[in-house]
């Protein structure tokens, strides 16, 4: 208060909770003193505030005290010369109190309102150093408050302004921006949607978890602040000398700082790593590469491995001659959307945006983010990087680079246009005509490729006279499943033709194909090398023809002869549920509603993800054990990406190598609803349920996990008392830790329900 002298003599300030400390310190070895704002309780004396960071005093000749006019001042006691002040310009009364609130916030108060934490004459939260806490506001748009930013010290002994900054750009949706200097981008977090920066590596972690953004009614500021989930946790926000910045949490009982994220996490989410129009991959051995349609700009630059040039397009495009409708826009999947996009508030869809950028010759390319809206881009693209769950960018390139043809006058257009008529309608009144003749002949076609060779009408007889194959209760009997010939699959593909080709797996290729009466079906072709064997796929296909229900694809035949295994799947023109979760555009049509399935699934165990890794049992996949409870295992890993909208296999973070470990670590730290999908939000209570079934589900041991009636009980229960998990232990193993401890892993153990010679991932 009022004619109160703090001395450099030892004395602090604490918060009411203990947590912080206000006073004089040296950093490192340095023979300075500063005022500054540390954490009190701890042996590390972390520093997250310095008033005199630039006007270090020599010795301990400093005073605090308060100025005539109200503000808290700082002198070299031995000229009386003030190194900082809190230059409150306003009207200060002189009865003023200075306060270090338990949030670590330094504030000046008149002494009625010392005991307020909404008012504040000057407060240190408005004045950042190096270091962003919890209930820090940072304003990104504000007509009242100036825009904060966070710089380094200039190395850990000396915390004068370093050459990194840190602050949020809020043009269009704001984003974390790091620059070296005074202009020189050097990361960037992607923008935010409401919920997470769509451009930092499995922000669902806990770099996003906490944040939010406030908008003040009265005067339209709107500002960032960050809550931990658990307040009794230390937790903070760095930028160090380096450029680089961390997400630290304090463990209590090692005494140490935890580095829960740092950006950025590799070489890729350098800032615009591969130059203008380039893509930069971590996962590629050359790391950039250019968007279709772009060359390098230097291909001799390139090729010594300086993208930095980036890439020009190869066709110019004709938009720029006033024909708007001569290009196209190519679709570039799962990437962090470029930097210095503009925001169109008016429109509300894909198609508006599309339609915008597509009657505007400037606009190189469009996205459109849920929680942003439509993002525009003028120009060259800047910063893209591949991002497991990144978004979709649509690039302006050349009809040509999409496959489009030569124009052609409009009188030949008119002339094909009208020969093509003639003639389907010809080949239409033909199918009409001889309808009864074409029947007869597709079956005949039909009957005469089902036959197969000695050894497969052996193979049929011996799978359509299996009828007993149980599992969590009883299975119905299945349909006869046919047994189709080499021959008649491959005509059913166009002899297994690279057009027809949907993809591949570990099994090996799946191509489409359509059967004489028209059904287009999948072919799975087992590849040699898968290391399957005949009695294996035998005992795999009996397995999948006795599981008939709805939300399982349902196979339709199979092919053994010779060296081919072949398996005949429905077709799904929709693809499959992956296709939908785990991207980032897609996972938005899936509400919770359309993620759990729907009728009796008693009947029925998931098969979609038997023998893959990271979803195999520990004890099948390490000992070749398989029990009604492996099943339980796989479905608590799909449970959990379901409910994540993240891939098990594929999952990253610095402190987690899988899904299951993440989970469990929320689990453990009372945070598990970091983990849920912000589409499924609005149904946080039976989400919440079925993380809590599903961590149960994934158990090291089997005798630790439900049953599936249990299971199916506890999801339809809206009783909350179930049991706890335990620790996943060797369960949370992810798919290369797996396959390296199975390497050269042979297994002749049985059970007393099924016995497995070798495992192997398909």
């Amino acid at each position: 208060m009022q004619g109160e002298v703090m001395k450099d003599d030892g004395q602090i300030i604490t918060s009411e909770n203990q947590d912080f400390a206000f006073g004089f310190f040296s950093p490192g070895n340095s023979a300075f003193r500063y005022v500054g704002v540390w954490y009190n309780n701890i042996q590390d004396k972390t520093v997250v505030w310095v008033a005199n960071r630039n006007n270090p005093i020599s010795g301990k000749s400093g005073l605090l005290s308060f100025g005539d006019d109200g503000n808290l001042r700082l002198t070299n006691g031995n000229n009386s010369n003030i190194t900082w002040s809190t230059n409150y310009t306003s009207s200060v009364s002189r009865n003023s109190s200075v306060t270090l609130r338990d949030t670590g916030n330094l504030a000046l108060c008149r002494s009625e309102d010392i005991d307020n934490n909404n008012k504040a004459l000057w407060q240190s939260f408005s004045h950042p150093t190096d270091t962003f806490l919890p209930e820090m506001r940072v304003y990104t748009m504000s007509q009242t408050q100036n825009l904060i930013k966070l710089v380094s010290w200039k190395s850990p002994s000396d915390p004068s302004e370093g050459n990194y900054s840190m602050a949020f750009d809020p043009r269009g949706s704001p984003q974390i921006v790091v620059w070296e200097g005074l202009n020189h981008r050097i990361w960037r977090s992607g923008h935010w949607n409401g919920l997470i920066f769509i451009g930092v590596p499995n922000s669902r972690a806990r770099f996003a978890s906490g944040f939010g953004t406030t908008t003040d009614s009265r005067n339209g500021d709107t500002y960032f602040s960050y809550t931990a989930a658990n307040r009794s946790q230390l937790v903070r926000f760095n930028i160090l000398s380096s450029g680089k910045t961390d997400q630290l949490i304090w463990d209590d009982s090692k005494q140490v700082w935890n580095v829960a994220l740092s950006q950025p996490t590799d070489e890729c989410g350098n800032y615009n790593r591969c130059g203008d129009f380039g893509l930069c991959n971590i996962k590629d051995a050359e790391k950039c590469s250019c968007i279709t349609g772009f060359g390098p700009k230097s291909e001799d630059e390139w090729r010594r491995g300086n993208w930095s040039g980036g890439c020009i397009r190869k066709k110019a495009l004709k938009c720029d001659q006033n024909d708007t409708t001569s290009d196209g826009f190519l679709q570039v999947e799962g990437v962090k959307l470029p930097d210095f996009a503009d925001i169109l508030v008016s429109e509300t869809n894909l198609d508006g945006c599309e339609d915008k950028c597509t009657n505007n010759c400037s606009c190189s390319a469009y996205a459109y983010v849920v929680g942003i809206g439509c993002m525009v881009y003028g120009g060259e693209l800047i910063d893209i990087e591949h991002l497991e769950g990144g978004n979709t960018l649509y690039v302006r390139v050349s009809n040509s680079e999409l496959g489009g043809k030569k124009s052609v006058s409009s009188a030949a257009i008119i002339a094909i246009a009208v020969v093509g008529t003639i003639i389907i309608g010809i080949i239409l009144w033909a199918f009409w005509r001889f309808r009864e003749k074409i029947k007869v002949s597709w079956k005949k076609q039909g009957t005469s490729l089902l036959t197969a060779t000695g050894r497969s009408q052996e193979l049929s007889a011996e799978f359509l006279g299996v009828d007993e194959l149980s599992a969590e209760g009883k299975q119905g009997t299945g349909p006869h499943l046919p047994l189709f010939s080499f021959t008649f699959v491959e005509l059913a593909t166009d002899y297994f033709a690279i057009q027809n080709k949907l993809g591949q797996g570990g099994f090996g290729p799946v191509y489409k194909g359509i059967l004489p009466g028209g059904q287009e079906v999948a072919v799975k072709r087992l590849s040699k090398r898968s290391g399957q064997g005949l009695e294996e796929f035998k005992t795999e296909v009996i397995l999948i023809a006795k599981l008939q229900h709805r939300n399982l694809v349902r196979l339709l035949g199979c092919c053994i002869e010779g060296e081919e295994k072949l398996l005949v799947y429905e077709y799904m023109p929709n693809k499959s549920l992956d296709s939908f979760l785990f991207d980032a555009r897609q996972r938005s049509q899936l509400n919770w509603s359309r993620r759990i399935f729907g009728g009796n699934q008693i009947e029925a165990n998931t098969i979609r993800v038997v023998g893959t890794y990271g979803y195999m049992s520990p004890e099948y996949a390490m000992e070749g054990l398989f029990s009604v409870k492996s099943d339980v295992y796989s479905f608590g890993v799909l449970l959990l990406e379901i409910v994540s909208g993240q891939r098990n296999n594929t999952f990253r973070s610095p402190d987690c190598t899988n899904l299951i470990r993440y989970a469990w670590n929320l689990w453990k730290d009372g945070k598990t609803e970091e983990m849920i999908d912000p589409v499924i939000a609005d149904s946080r209570k039976i989400v919440l349920q079925c993380i809590h079934v599903g961590m149960l589900c994934v158990q090291m041991s089997a005798a630790h996990r439900p049953t599936m009636s249990q299971v199916l009980n506890m999801l339809e229960s809206e009783s909350t008392s179930l049991p706890l998990p335990r620790v996943p232990d060797m369960s949370s193993m992810n798919s290369v830790e797996m396959e390296s401890a199975m390497r050269d892993h042979d297994i002749n153990l049985s059970s007393t329900e099924v016995t497995v010679t070798e495992v192997f991932g398909r």
